[in-house]
C-alpha cells in the first residue's frame, strides 16, 4: 500500500475502485460510529487528497494529458490537441498558461473569435488577481487581433478597450490611458451614444483637468445634448486653465 493510500484510508476515505474488503462502495468514508456513508466525488475530502478534480469528481493525468496535447500539436492536429487541453482546464478552470495555449492554438487556426475569448479568460483572471500588467499585455494582445483580423468581434469584445484604460489607469499610465478613452469616446459618439460618450469625457477631464481640449470637447458633447448650462460651464472651465 502506497503512502497516498495509507493516508486516505488512514482518514477513512476510500478512492474509486478500492478494495477495502468490506463491501465499502468506492467513494465513501466512515462515519464516527464505523458505519460507510456516501461521499460523492467531488466532494472536498475527495479532492483534497487528489482522488477527484473539483470540477468532474474524476481524476486526471496532468502531466500525461499536457504530453499527449503536445504531441497532438508537433503533428498539426490541433482540434484534438484543443480538446485534450480542455480537459486540463476543465479541472484548473485558472490554469491561465494552458488557456494561453488554447489561444495560440486558435490563433494559429484563424479561429478568432474561439481565441480572444481564451486570452479573455486569462485577461480577467489576471485582473481579478491583482496582476494589472500582465492583464494590459493580454487585452492588447486581444485588440490587436481584432483590428488586424476580425474587425467584426469588435462589438462582442467592446469591453477590451474600457478594461485596457481602466488598468492603465489604475497603473498611473495617464498618457495611454487616456489614448483609450479618447477611442472609447469617439466610438460611442460615431455610433450616437451621445450619453455614454459624456461619461467618458468626463474622466479624460479628470485624469488630464489641466488640458484645456479635454474641456472644450465635454463641453461640446454636452451641447450636444442640449445640456447648455454643463456646456458653458465647461466652456469657463476652459478659460480657466488657459
Amino acid at each position: 500500500m502506497g503512502y497516498a493510500e495509507r493516508l486516505t484510508r488512514g482518514a477513512g476515505i476510500y478512492p474509486a475502485g478500492a478494495a477495502t474488503g468490506s463491501g465499502i462502495a468506492p467513494h465513501t468514508v466512515m462515519s464516527r460510529a464505523g458505519r460507510p456513508k456516501a461521499c460523492r466525488p467531488a466532494t472536498v475530502c475527495c479532492t483534497f487528497y487528489g482522488l477527484a478534480s473539483p470540477e468532474t469528481g474524476v481524476a486526471i493525468n496532468r502531466d500525461k494529458i499536457l504530453q499527449e496535447a503536445q504531441k497532438l500539436v508537433d503533428k498539426k492536429r490541433y482540434d484534438k490537441a484543443i480538446a485534450e487541453y480542455q480537459k486540463v482546464v476543465a479541472d484548473d478552470p485558472h490554469d491561465v498558461r494552458t488557456l494561453l495555449k488554447i489561444g495560440d492554438i486558435y490563433l494559429r487556426m484563424q479561429q478568432f473569435a474561439e481565441a480572444i475569448a481564451s486570452y479573455d479568460r486569462v485577461a480577467n483572471h489576471y485582473s481579478v488577481q491583482g496582476f494589472s500588467v500582465k492583464a494590459v499585455a493580454v487585452y492588447k494582445q486581444m485588440r490587436e487581433i481584432i483590428q488586424k483580423h476580425a474587425p467584426h468581434l469588435e462589438d462582442r469584445f467592446g469591453h477590451v478597450v474600457p478594461k485596457l484604460a481602466d488598468l492603465l489607469t489604475q497603473l498611473d499610465l495617464r498618457s495611454d490611458a487616456l489614448a483609450y478613452y479618447d477611442e472609447m469616446a469617439t466610438r460611442l459618439q460615431t455610433v450616437g451614444r451621445e450619453r455614454d460618450a459624456i461619461d467618458i469625457f468626463r474622466k479624460i477631464v479628470s485624469l488630464d483637468g489641466n488640458n484645456p481640449v479635454s474641456h472644450l470637447r465635454l463641453a461640446d458633447a454636452l451641447a450636444r445634448v442640449r445640456d447648455f448650462d454643463g456646456a458653458s460651464v465647461e466652456f469657463g472651465d476652459r478659460k480657466s486653465v488657459v
